[in-house]
């Protein structure tokens, strides 16, 4: 059944996703239902959509203090482990790679991005959460490369948003991809006649070739209801910012980074070097030891040292007494004791 619940999600559920995400993903979907015995057809080459799905890191924290967390090819919720494998980004995956930094005392948070969107299912919720930790501890997405739809509103939940001049950001809206396929059933001599309960306008929507008035209209209204959604979350994080985004940013619309500052859609075009400076210098961090930003697979990083931003995070007991000379290690062994 699992290839019938992802034909499902991929034609007949609302996406957060470029239309070019949602072709590619549409058609790795039919070059596999070719290969199990569907429709004749030439299966797409898997080497095609190399740069679509790129490796994902794990998080990590470096040996700055700096976490750092990926989120890269489609968005998808409950993901297999061979979607994994590829290079696709499992919200929940994510949720805990957060909880884990957030547990390791990572005193800031990049999350570098190169995703087109995905799935809707659980993105409102992880962004939430990104928003919530974003208010213990910086918490920056940067992109250089695609930063659009599902991707862009989980970015947008982080304190600040990059991008480069020439990185694509945006795509803030919902589709359904309906095709009518009525001229074709016509062609073959077929009619959809499905036997549903007489309360049941809703049931067989989409089964057949064509919709209903009333079953276009649900789906209109399920997709204006996500967007609302999309767009006022969007609007109310780049307000928080102190940028603010203007309407006409918000209308599907894929930007370059440098368009998207002037737009309100990014707070800054900086690679990914300068980014994380100003993430450290805004955590209180001195980035002593070099980040490989080439690599998808992190090295040992360096043993975290104690800076101003854990002490921070200390709680003192009210009525202990400290010592002047007191040193900031000694605090820290302090709080752990109780």
């Amino acid at each position: 059944m699992r290839l019938q619940h992802i034909a499902e999600q991929v034609f007949y559920k609302p996406w957060l996703i470029t239309p070019a995400g949602h072709l590619t993903v549409k058609k790795l979907l039919e070059s596999k239902m070719r290969m199990d015995g569907g429709p004749e057809g030439p299966a797409i080459d898997p080497g095609a959509v190399a740069a679509f799905v790129n490796p994902r890191c794990s998080a990590y924290v470096d040996g700055n203090g700096i976490g750092h967390l990926h989120i890269c090819g489609v968005i998808g919720h409950r993901l297999s482990g061979i979607e994994k494998t590829c290079g696709n980004t499992d919200v929940l995956d994510i949720s805990n790679e957060l909880d884990s930094l957030m547990a390791q005392g990572a005193m800031g948070i990049l999350i570098r991005v190169d995703s087109p969107g995905g799935m809707v299912t659980g993105v409102p919720e992880l962004a939430g959460k990104i928003a919530d930790y974003a208010t213990e501890v910086p918490i920056y997405s940067y992109t250089d490369s695609l930063m659009a739809s599902a991707a862009y509103w989980l970015s947008c939940a982080a304190g600040r948003l990059i991008a480069s001049p020439s990185a694509e950001i945006g795509s803030v809206g919902v589709f359904i991809p309906w095709v009518d396929q009525s001229a074709s059933w016509g062609a073959q001599g077929l009619k959809f006649e499905p036997i549903v309960n007489e309360a049941g306008t809703f049931k067989a929507a989409g089964m057949g070739p064509s919709l209903t008035d009333a079953q276009r209209e649900e789906f209109q209204r399920q997709v204006d209801r996500l967007y609302e959604n999309f767009s006022n979350f969007v609007i109310d994080q780049r307000r928080d910012s102190g940028a603010g985004v203007e309407f006409e940013a918000l209308q599907g619309q894929v930007v370059t980074g440098d368009e998207g500052l002037t737009l309100g859609l990014c707070d800054q075009n900086l690679d990914v070097q300068s980014a994380y400076d100003a993430l450290a210098q805004s955590a209180g961090v001195i980035a002593s030891y070099p980040v490989d930003w080439e690599t998808t697979t992190p090295a040992v990083p360096a043993p975290v040292r104690p800076t101003q931003r854990r002490v921070a995070r200390c709680v003192i007991r009210e009525d202990e007494e400290l010592p002047e000379d007191v040193s900031l290690e000694e605090i820290i062994i302090r709080k752990k004791k109780f």
